[in-house]
């Protein structure tokens, strides 16, 4: 069922993207491995210390 869900959400995604840009909407898309390195600091430096341990251990 959860598989199915996404399934729907991806095409209706499509479908209002597709309608938005019918109507002069642009979508930018991002660098998101830019992104992810300028606030991958900030998020560990927000984890507890357990957190922190076990992102280490892995």
């Amino acid at each position: 069922m959860q598989a199915y869900e996404h399934h729907l959400f991806l095409e209706n995604e499509k479908e209002v993207q597709n309608q938005l840009k019918a109507k002069g909407m642009e979508f930018i898309e991002v660098d998101k491995d830019a992104f992810q390195q300028k606030c991958e600091e900030a998020i560990y430096n927000s984890l507890s210390p357990e957190m922190k341990k076990n992102i280490r251990s892995t």
